[in-house]
This record gives structure tokens, sequence and C-alpha cells, in this order.
């Protein structure tokens, strides 16, 4: 029996559904997960706090209410990086932020970025650049391990009801699918499986 797996990544949630595949290549819904993970959120979440480390809340507070542009601009580029974000290429991941985050924090603290950095648990994983962050693979990797274990799990539970087992393919659908780094993590922990987007 052909089954096909089926990630549907919204903004709050993944769901997983499994599919039979027929000889006439119609579809028999098998399975579909109860339980939601792997949000999106928590990455772009995560992600926000890593910088309020660096910066510091009132900071990133304040670049929010007075530059709220630069501030949806912050998220924007990090997603812009869907594509370049891998495991296992040892890279760093160079992410631009607008000049109004520096210029806060300059007229705030009277320090450069780079000195925060120097004086934080990260100084070996970030280095800023002009007006780029340039993060370690570590770093960023680490954004996405929670979401990444809640759906290894949500699949390793459905591979273990005797009408999916065998399932060999997933097909991954949506805006946080479009991260390379998530197959990449999928993909290692599930070798057994293939991995489309």
């Amino acid at each position: 029996m052909n089954t096909l797996s089926i990630f549907i990544f919204q903004a709050e949630a993944a769901f997983l559904t499994v599919f039979k595949v027929n000889a006439d290549f119609s579809l028999k819904d098998l399975y579909q997960s109860r339980e939601t993970s792997g949000r999106v959120s928590q990455v772009y979440k995560a992600y926000e706090q890593l910088l309020t480390e660096i910066v510091g809340a009132p900071i990133m507070k304040e670049v929010s209410r007075s530059y709220p542009e630069d501030y949806a601009m912050i998220q924007a580029e990090f997603k812009d990086k869907r594509n370049y974000i891998r495991c296992g290429e040892n890279q760093k991941i160079t992410i631009k932020v607008p000049n109004s985050l520096e210029e806060v924090f300059e007229e705030e603290t009277g320090e450069d970025i780079q000195k925060s950095i120097d004086n934080s648990k990260y100084h070996s994983k970030i280095k800023w650049s002009g007006d780029r962050f340039r993060f370690s693979e570590e770093l960023v990797t680490d954004l996405f391990i929670d979401p990444s274990k809640e759906i290894i799990a949500l699949v390793n539970t459905a591979l273990k009801i005797p009408e999916i087992k065998g399932t060999k393919n997933i097909i991954m659908i949506g805006e946080f699918a479009e991260f390379q780094i998530l197959k990449d993590i999928i993909e290692q922990a599930l070798p057994e499986m293939e991995v489309f987007v």
C-alpha cells in the first residue's frame, strides 16, 4: 500500500494528514493529527528573543514604538533567509537589521552593538558588521530545535498506527515548510523518509 504524509504548516500550528494513494491516484484519508505542533511563530519569537538578549528589551520596545516599519523588517529579513539556513554547512548566517536599531541602541546605552555582544554569552557566536548580524550556524539552528522536535514526535506517533507503517514520503506545505533547515532536521531524524517541499 502506498501512503503519503502531508504536513500543513500554519503560523500557529502544523497538522499531519496521511493518505492512502489508490491505484487510480485518488486519495483516501487514513489519519489526521488531533494535536498540533511545530509553530512557525515559535521560531520568530525565539529570533526576536535572541535580538532582545543582545540589545535589551527597552531598545526593541523603542524600535517597535517609534519605527514600526523597521521593526517589521527585522522579521522579514530573517524570513528571507529561509532558503539559506541549513544544517551541517558550518556557515555564518548574515541578517541585515534596520539602521534605527543601531541608532536607538547607541543613543540609549552610549555603546556600540559589538561591545554589547563581546560582553555577552554570544561573544563567540555573533559578530556585528555595519548593519548586519553574522550568526553562527549553531545559534540559528537552535531556534528551530523545539518546533522540529514536536514535528518529529508527531510523525513517530503516526507511524505507530498499523495502517500507516511503511509510509516513506512527507510533503511539507506552508510558510514554515519553506525553511530549508526544517527539511534538513527532519531528514536527519527520520533518514528513512523522503521529504518534499
